[in-house]
């Protein structure tokens, strides 16, 4: 079953690549040689990171499909960032690039703040639908301690209320499957090893 979905990841990835229309190749031209990524913010003083900030000007302008190709056949950055877009538009092709990633590992640099390390792409797609939830649990604790008062009339607060509802309104029901498939996915990769 794996050789088979391995087989049609290439060969819709292999076909696929050259598809990119000339204003898409253009669009990520910058990104196709750097081989890490960043976080939005970075470094000890949480500089906004120019290598996401790229990524996040062209990524309205991809289709899913163009996320796939670029997560299959790319630098290391926009594999990731494709990765994590498809994630956050609910695509089911993020369970299969989390096979593809478990199967044939591929690490790379991850500068997440001012803390960098190796790491599996496969991971790091497991660490993105777990900091989705890490967050909402948070910002509930936190905003749950608070009158709504404070709330209202605190814009850091506010600030916080807005991101939870995003949070919130992401959690569809495709959403919690894929990550559930994932869950289990890496719990059986774990045992493997």
């Amino acid at each position: 079953m794996k050789k088979v979905l391995f087989v049609l990841i290439f060969i819709i990835s292999f076909f696929s690549f050259g598809q990119l229309s000339p204003n898409k190749q253009k669009l990520i031209k910058p990104l196709l040689t750097i081989d890490y990524a960043e976080s939005e913010n970075i470094g000890v003083g949480g500089e906004y990171s120019e290598i996401y900030k790229s990524f996040e000007n062209i990524k309205g302008k991809l289709t899913n499909q163009d996320l796939l190709i670029l997560a299959l056949n790319s630098s290391n950055s926009l594999r990731f960032y494709s990765c994590v877009e498809l994630i956050h538009r609910n695509d089911k092709d993020v369970i299969n690039l989390y096979v593809y990633y478990s199967d044939y590992p591929l690490k790379m640099k991850y500068l997440n703040g001012c803390l960098a390390s190796n790491e599996n792409i496969s991971d790091l797609i497991y660490q993105e639908y777990q900091n989705i939830f890490d967050i909402k649990k948070t910002l509930e604790l936190e905003l749950s301690k608070l009158d709504k008062k404070e709330i209202d009339e605190n814009s850091v607060y506010k600030e916080w209320q807005i991101t939870l509802d995003g949070i919130n309104k992401k959690l569809t029901s495709e959403f919690l499957q894929n990550f559930e498939q994932i869950r289990k996915l890496k719990k059986e990769f774990d045992e493997r090893i």
